[in-house]
């Protein structure tokens, strides 16, 4: 839970209580144990500075301020902090929600169905709140069919994107990306069109038809917006929280979002959830983000989830690396090895695991087609640049090849990874 860097010089300062703190406060509701453990923690030594910047990176302040405000052992000052952040985040959550309730009514008005992603829609269906779970961007689903159509609509409502594609470009846009950011300058609201949750060679990613397969709606402002039913919202929920970087589920808020399901869900069929799915191919993607929300769960989840979870030791040993990440003090990068073992943890089967391989390997990223702009007839030049592209990035020149059989010392490679 890094707020700045630390000094490279500096002592590992111990973060435990704070982090105790966050996974105390940072749910809707405190049953007695956890609110007599939350009175024991603000008996000790709290840095306070840490807390709310660590928690407004976090986009847990709301959630503090609800279980905080009234307790004096907390200093007023911190209090005072607490309530003047969320004050600007209910001003920021009522317009960000407004919008969106506008830009989902201009689609539906062109004949372009819409899901709400994320934000207000998890805010209304999981917290009963849209001011406890804040959210600083809107994000919309539509079908891969209606992207273009989507995209004059977005346009016509002021936004532009962030980065502009012609030719070839906007040709293979929709099929090695799952979403395209605009942002309106009027009053800097970014927008995140989604066709898909993740790229095709993501672990565990949910096809994109499937999405549509069932479908819910939530009230939002007197008007009812189309969002993913409940077994499908968590999926995408966690898939979401997976797919981030620079490690899996790097914001508390994510985490919660799936705490709060899981608190929220009594009646719940988590067997027909597993096997759903497993179905669709992300069971450990779900399992990993159900393990990663245990701590704010008091460590109990449903018996079901459990059992799957205990045979599957490295999705569950890999959530506990989660929230050692979580409570570093200095930012964490895990290697390329690193990431990719990650990736391969959390796919099920061998064919899968294949499958990640190849659509890895193949599908051009915005360094192979961001800037090289072809006519939109040669979009499948991109599969041999990328090729080219890894190949000088990581194949040894010949000279240096001669040296490597010279001095037997790998040659030093540069770059970021895959």
């Amino acid at each position: 839970m890094s707020a700045q860097p630390a000094d490279s010089g500096s002592a590992v300062i111990d973060r435990s209580r704070e982090v105790q703190l966050f996974q105390a406060a940072a749910r809707t509701v405190l049953d007695p144990a956890v609110d007599r453990r939350l009175d024991d923690l603000l008996i000790g030594t709290i840095d306070w500075d840490y807390v709310l910047t660590a928690g407004g990176l976090h986009g847990i302040l709301p959630l503090l301020q609800l279980h905080l405000d009234q307790r004096e052992a907390v200093p007023a000052p911190v209090r005072n902090a607490l309530r003047e952040r969320c004050e600007r985040v209910v001003r920021s959550n009522l317009y960000l929600s407004s919008q969106l309730v506008e830009i989902a009514g201009a689609l539906d008005r062109a004949g372009v169905p819409s899901l709400a992603l994320k934000g207000p829609a998890v805010a209304v269906t999981l917290y009963d709140s849209l001011f406890l779970r804040e959210f600083g961007d809107l994000d919309l689903l539509v079908k891969s069919e209606d992207v273009v159509r989507a995209t004059r609509v977005v346009e016509s409502e002021g936004f532009a994107p962030w980065m502009s594609v012609s030719g070839a470009q906007e040709e293979v846009l929709q099929h090695v990306e799952y979403s395209r950011t605009f942002t309106r300058s009027t009053d800097d609201l970014d927008l995140d069109l989604h066709w898909d949750l993740a790229r095709n060679f993501f672990r565990g990613r949910v096809e994109a038809p499937s999405l549509w397969a069932d479908t819910a709606t939530f009230d939002l402002h007197g008007r009812a917006v189309s969002c993913l039913p409940p077994d499908l919202q968590l999926l995408a929920l966690c898939v979401h929280g997976a797919k981030h970087g620079p490690f899996p589920w790097p914001r508390l808020k994510w985490i919660c979002d799936v705490a709060e399901f899981v608190r929220r869900s009594e009646a719940f069929d988590w067997d027909a959830i597993v096997a759903r799915a497993r179905a669709l191919g992300c069971r450990r993607t779900l399992l990993f983000g159900l393990a990663v929300s245990r701590p704010l769960l008091d460590g109990v989840l449903p018996p079901q989830v459990e059992k799957e979870l205990a045979n599957e030791p490295h999705v569950d040993s890999l959530a506990s690396r989660v929230w050692v990440w979580l409570a570093s003090d200095t930012p964490v990068s895990p290697s390329f090895s690193e990431r990719a073992s990650i990736d391969l943890a959390l796919i099920d089967g061998g064919a899968g695991k294949w499958s990640y391989g190849v659509r890895r390997l193949l599908t051009p990223t915005k360094k192979d087609w961001g800037g090289r702009s072809l006519p939109r007839h040669l979009a499948l030049l991109y599969v041999p640049l990328r090729f080219a592209r890894l190949a000088g990035q990581y194949l040894p020149t010949p000279w240096r090849l001669r040296r490597l059989l010279r001095t037997g010392t790998p040659p030093k490679r540069k770059g970021p990874g895959l």
